[in-house]
């Protein structure tokens, strides 16, 4: 069994944590109107995808209160690429405040074809009540780095748990 590509039947190991480089992410802003579930639902289908819905993921960005978000995974064993979709609405705030506009974040992992995710972009806005979705730039971001750090412990604990 694989959890965004950990093997769930691997013997325990020592984890340690590495820096997460930018360079291994694709982000894709969404602005929709769906809740979590059916907009899953839907971008699974149009991706051909199978996001599952895990343990929401807390998170606090500096100063804030921790907010828990809705969190999915799926990996692509075929592509070896993992996408998690993250709600970035919270009634506490927001995940990401440079994206504000956003109600969801795709995070795609290991996708370096630029061509793919404009591809992925335009599929996601034929989504009905999907009103618009484009690329982000992690480098852009303020704290990018620590969700993404934040993503990949969630991750593993999720995989712990399993």
């Amino acid at each position: 069994m694989y959890l965004c590509g950990l093997n769930a039947n691997a013997m325990p190991r020592k984890h340690t944590l590495a820096y997460v480089s930018q360079e291994e992410y694709r982000v894709i802003a969404i602005i929709s109107s769906l809740k979590d579930y059916r907009f899953t639902f839907f971008l699974n289908q149009v991706l051909g995808i199978d996001l599952i819905h895990y343990d929401d993921i807390a998170y606090a960005r500096t100063g804030d209160v921790m907010c828990t978000y809705s969190w999915f995974c799926f990996h692509d064993a075929q592509l070896h690429t993992n996408y998690y979709l993250i709600s970035n609405k919270h009634t506490g705030g927001t995940l990401l405040a440079t994206v504000k506009e956003a109600d969801y974040l795709l995070l795609i992992k290991n996708m370096t074809d630029p061509d793919r995710v404009k591809q992925l972009v335009s599929d996601i806005r034929t989504i009905t009540n999907v009103v618009t979705a484009f690329e982000v730039q992690p480098q852009s971001v303020k704290d990018m780095n620590a969700l993404l750090d934040t993503n990949e412990n969630h991750e593993m604990e999720q995989l712990m748990k399993k």
